[in-house]
């Protein structure tokens, strides 16, 4: 894959979602955290999603077509991509009702011996407010 470094800066896809408490509870399901707090929807208060529900959001982020197209990436390039780290920084808990945009900016990309190495900054905040999550 051709590393495009002049793509840094360029922004990515945008993501909204209404967090439903089928979606949270499916995802909590999918990686078997039944903690109370994530699975117990009887719960006073409510359940929250699991924190890694976040990749979740991210992931059309990262994925879309504008994405791939920033980054140069081609279809044969794009299934063989892997997630290789991620770093998470959490503001509040995601819960069902919440309205989420997600959003994305390239800010770095480098060749390595497998291909190119690329660093996306993602951030999701309230919709409604505009408050990081």
């Amino acid at each position: 894959m051709p590393a495009h470094t002049g793509a840094v800066g360029s922004a990515l896809d945008i993501s909204k979602t209404i967090v439903t408490s089928r979606r949270a509870l499916a995802y909590a399901a999918g990686i078997m955290d039944t903690n109370a707090l994530v699975f117990d929807d009887d719960r006073p208060g409510g359940i929250i999603a699991p924190p890694q529900f976040c990749v979740s959001l991210e992931w059309p982020v990262v994925n879309g077509h504008l994405s791939r197209r920033v980054a140069g990436m081609s279809q044969e390039e794009y299934i063989r991509s892997v997630h290789a780290c991620q770093d998470s920084i959490f503001h509040e808990a995601i819960h069902p009702g919440m309205k989420l945009t997600t959003t994305g900016t390239l800010v770095g990309i480098r060749r390595t011996r497998a291909g190119a190495l690329t660093l996306c900054k993602l951030t999701t905040v309230n919709t409604e407010t505009g408050e990081p999550i």
